[in-house]
């Protein structure tokens, strides 16, 4: 799946970077934070509890426990919680700025395959499979060092554990990397709070419209001259992100799940999930591991 979500994303300052070379913390709270915004570190999250929709760059993706990614400097990035998720969410994140280290320890050769992994990280990388569980281990050791120096040597475990592992997935093309804008635009920022907030059914492109004060017409050009991209397009993107959510946690029927969704009937939810994912919503359902 992917989103032209690329435009106000607002400047996020992690003062712990500029004292030392990480900064990890641990998140409990009712839902994810929708917060679209980029920094200058790296960042490396977990997802502990809950469920939603993940952007990151051009990408909107379903996400769920057990959720690994690393996002690359100044990548515009977002979580939002699915409608129906209940329970809280909990969340690890660790922040880092290589420069912090030297550009010297980049030249090494032993740290070659590290150099390689965070350039990836410009477009965003979601690990999957084994050795994810390794890397959670280590990062709930992070703040258990009895000295700074342990605690640097964890945090460089971490990223090898990173590093070792053989399933991931670039989320952006590379051409895409590093192109976001990130002028602050308030009205387009707030259609992306009000559609996290929305159920996505009736006259969405209308009602958008009508909260920034323009017509239905002059919002459509306005949006697709922002995102590159149609505002229908990226609601379908966004619903049918939901809907995988929905399948991959819910036992439900999937015709409950389309409507749910915002789609009007089962056969237009079938063809835009199809056209988007790759799969029809069973066969996505039925690939999902037990």
């Amino acid at each position: 799946m992917s989103n032209a979500f690329n435009n106000s994303p607002r400047l996020e300052a992690v003062p712990a970077t500029k004292y030392r070379s990480f900064d990890f913390k641990r998140f409990t709270k009712p839902k994810f934070d929708f917060i679209w915004h980029h920094h200058p570190e790296i960042e490396l999250t977990y997802i502990l509890h809950g469920h939603g929709v993940r952007y990151v760059g051009n990408s909107i993706q379903p996400f769920h426990h057990g959720d690994l990614c690393l996002i690359g400097a100044n990548l515009p990035h977002a979580y939002g919680s699915h409608p129906k998720m209940h329970g809280g969410a909990e969340w690890l994140v660790l922040h880092f700025l290589p420069d912090r280290l030297g550009m010297e320890f980049w030249k090494l050769p032993d740290t070659r395959f590290l150099r390689k992994l965070l350039d990836m990280s410009r477009q965003g990388i979601r690990f999957h499979g084994k050795g994810t569980e390794k890397c959670l281990r280590l990062l709930q050791n992070l703040n258990r060092g009895r000295s700074n120096l342990e605690g640097l040597a964890n945090f460089f475990k971490v990223l090898s554990c990173l590093g070792s592992i053989e399933h991931k997935t670039t989320l952006n093309p590379w051409d895409a990397a590093g192109s976001y804008r990130v002028h602050i635009d308030p009205r387009l920022q707030k259609v992306f709070a009000w559609l996290e907030s929305t159920d996505l059914s009736g006259r969405a492109q209308e009602k958008a419209a009508r909260l920034v004060g323009m017509s239905p017409a002059a919002f459509s050009r306005y949006f697709r001259n922002q995102t590159d991209r149609t505002f229908i397009r990226h609601l379908n993107e966004l619903r049918v992100a939901r809907a995988c959510v929905s399948l991959a946690v819910e036992d439900r029927r999937v015709t409950e799940i389309a409507l749910e969704s915002g789609f009007e009937n089962l056969s237009n939810f079938n063809r835009r999930f199809k056209e988007i994912v790759g799969l029809s919503p069973r066969a996505y359902r039925a690939s999902l591991p037990s």
